[in-house]
């Protein structure tokens, strides 16, 4: 997938043919003016397949549907179901309805894997009963690993990364600017290494180096001095730490 009208055409063949079909995006899209449905609109038409984005970016992400129950770029992510090596900018996630899930990423992890995804942008599910997250909005029995978000997150259950989690998150950090709450609304799973950090943290290559499990060659690059966040465009910096000097920090390799 390569286009934003392939991209909406893979998001109709999970709906009306083949929940489990895979995809693997091969460029940046850019969703500015599309009218976009969720990956697994609802629970009918869960996406249960492995959805690879490659290292690439979806930017223009613009939802805001008032009757929603599940919104996001993914709607509803069943067991089994895979979503990684993907960032989300300058997305804009929102719903108006009771009792509704809103992600930057996914609404609802009902049993799969979000892993190495990002978001940056806005979450809103404002009534009662929702939860809203800047990676996922609810995190039902499935994990969430090594992500992050930039994102300001409104909802009744609402988290820097989750809304509520009853699985397993881990290894996952939110600017604390962005959201001032926690990382995770109500924990009722397990949850491990899910921090706030500041832009400063974000910009001096820590965040890079947490995500990538603190080793230099992982799926995270940022080039220091230019890169205010992680990034997944493998034509960037990789960072290592560097242990010199009082305090030590972080250096990048071109």
């Amino acid at each position: 997938i390569g286009t934003a009208a392939e991209l909406c055409w893979f998001s109709d063949y999970v709906r009306t043919e083949k929940m489990s079909a895979c995809a693997v995006l091969t460029s940046d899209i850019d969703l500015s003016g599309v009218k976009w449905t969720p990956i697994g609109e609802e629970y009918y038409t869960r996406y249960v397949g492995t959805f690879d984005g490659a290292g690439h970016s979806i930017s223009g992400l613009n939802y805001d549907e008032k009757y929603s129950e599940y919104a996001g770029l993914f709607g509803y992510l069943g067991s089994g179901g895979t979503v990684k090596n993907l960032s989300v900018e300058s997305g804009y996630v929102a719903t108006g309805n009771v009792n509704s899930r809103a992600g930057g990423v996914c609404a609802m992890n009902y049993g799969g894997t979000v892993e190495n995804c990002s978001f940056i942008g806005s979450v809103s599910a404002p009534g009662t009963g929702t939860r809203a997250g800047g990676v996922c909005g609810e995190n039902y029995g499935g994990t969430v690993k090594n992500c992050y978000s930039s994102a300001a997150v409104t909802g009744a259950d609402s988290g820097g990364v989750c809304g509520r989690n009853t699985g397993k998150v881990q290894n996952c950090y939110w600017l604390d600017t962005a959201y001032t709450g926690s990382g995770i609304g109500r924990d009722e799973g397990s949850s491990e290494s899910v921090e706030a950090k500041t832009a400063d943290e974000f910009a001096s290559g820590e965040v890079t180096w947490l995500l990538n499990g603190m080793q230099k060659d992982g799926p995270w690059y940022q080039t220091l001095g230019s890169d205010a966040y992680p990034t997944l465009d493998s034509t960037h910096g990789k960072v290592v730490q560097n242990f010199g000097g009082v305090g030590g920090g972080f250096d990048c390799e071109i």
